[in-house]
Parts: C-alpha cells; structure tokens; sequence
C-alpha cells in the first residue's frame, strides 16, 4: 500500500464508538489512513468478526478514507509442541497467514514466548529460541506465497530479551518476509529501544510508539518528534525503511495471553 505518511494507527478490533472517534482525529492530525488491527489470536480467526477485518474504512475516518494494513497480536504466541507436530507458533501464523492474504494485510506482529506455566518452560532457554527460529523459517514460504511479512516483537514473553541474539535469530532466518516490530516501551532490565535499533536496523519493519490518544496536540507533536529524531539519528544518512505505529499507551488492558 501507498501511503506518504510513515504513521500507522493502531486500533482495537473491538474498539468502541468513542474511542474510534478520536482514533480518527489521531489518524488526521498525523496526516495517514493506515491503520493496524490489535487483538487476541481467536478475535483474528474468529467468523464473527470477518467484517471488521476486512472493512475498508477500518472504523476509522479520514479526509482519504482509511485501510488496514497490519494486525497485531496481544499477548504471546507460545512456542512449546501442537498435537499435529508443528509448534504451536507454527499452528497460528499459518491460520493467520491464510487469513490475513486475501484482505490485503502486509505484516503480523507477534511476540514470541517461553511463559513460566507452559510445557515449552521445561526446555533450555536456547532450545525454545532455536525452535522459533526454525518455526519462522517454516512458515517463509507460506509467508511468500501470501505476500504477508512476520515481525516479531522482542523481550515481551521472556524470550529474545537480547538485541544481539534477536540479530543472530534474523540473520539466520535471512528472509525479507522476517522483521522486527520495535516497542519504545520494552520491559526493565533490557536495553533501551534505541541500543536495539542500533542493532537491529534495517531488519526493523516497525517502531511503535505509545501514547495517550486524548492528549493534547502538542504534546503528541512532541512526543512524535522526540521519536523521529531518534530513529532518524540511529539511520543517518540513510532514510528509515518502516513505518512508526502509533498505539494507546494502556494498551495493556488488552492483553490476554494465547495458549494452544
């Protein structure tokens, strides 16, 4: 999708009246009509909410009409075994893979994960991290076929909490249908945002950005423009190749973790 504005809006699948509304004057303040989807993984695949998948204005309006171009998964995708002998990150990038294609969605953004109360907790840390290293490389040419890219967000589910070993992953993966989707927001204890750019870029396919979307202008141009210094100081002389996704800073309340 053509777009000049390097800003994307995140936006709840089931977002509420008023929330849209001032998602949309979000949108038209920043000057872009793309918009990523958030939710759980049964909300994705879930028939009920076909239409809200593939609606053209996304529920949002600008003076150019608006279209999703992304979905982003709350919670983790564990890695530990599915029934049928894929894993079970396997199990769901396929599914949603298939379903996101034929309404033009160009990236999911997932945050791989070794949670304490999960089988794959009884493996070694670096066995869970090679096998989602092969479960991507798997899933590349399904990804090519579908024209959808995997970007995966790091350090959310006590996996992949080093740039460098994410940078190893990538490289290893060497495929432009694996990226990296880059919160701003990152737990304690790891690096800051900027030193996993450094690291990581031009793998980054997003950077995303929290922010309170009824805050007052100037303090969203602000915020905005304290990003964009940022990841333009880190490319220089080089343009960034991704895009910035603009998502609510309590997006939190959203999450809910997904388990096969």
């Amino acid at each position: 999708m053509s777009d000049q504005s390097p800003y994307v809006i995140q936006r709840p699948i089931n977002s509420s009246v008023d929330e849209s509304k001032l998602l949309s004057q979000l949108a038209a303040n920043v000057g872009t009509r793309q918009i990523e989807l958030a939710g759980s993984v049964d909300e994705f695949l879930s028939a009920a909410n076909s239409q809200a998948l593939s609606g053209a204005s996304a529920g949002i309006e600008t003076p150019n009409g608006a279209a999703i171009v992304a979905w982003h998964l709350n919670g983790f995708v564990e890695t530990s075994e599915a029934a049928n002998g894929d894993t079970s990150i396997e199990s769901v990038l396929k599914s949603l893979i298939e379903r996101a294609a034929p309404l033009g969605i160009e990236r999911i953004s997932f945050a791989p994960a070794q949670l304490a109360d999960s089988p794959s907790a009884t493996n070694s840390y670096a066995a869970v991290l090679n096998r989602t290293a092969s479960s991507l490389t798997k899933l590349i040419p399904r990804a090519e076929r579908c024209g959808v890219r995997l970007c995966v967000r790091p350090a959310q589910g006590r996996l992949l909490t080093s740039p460098v070993e994410l940078r190893e992953m990538i490289t290893g993966i060497n495929s432009s249908m694996v990226g990296v989707d880059l919160p701003t927001a990152l737990p304690t204890g790891v690096a800051p945002w900027t030193d996993w750019f450094k690291t990581l870029e031009p793998a980054v396919r997003s950077i995303r950005v929290p922010v309170d979307i009824g805050e007052s202008d100037g303090d969203l141009t602000s915020k905005l423009g304290l990003a964009m210094d940022s990841i333009g100081g880190v490319c220089a002389p080089r343009p960034y190749g991704g895009v910035v996704t603009i998502c609510q800073s309590d997006a939190s309340r959203e999450v809910t973790n997904h388990r096969l």
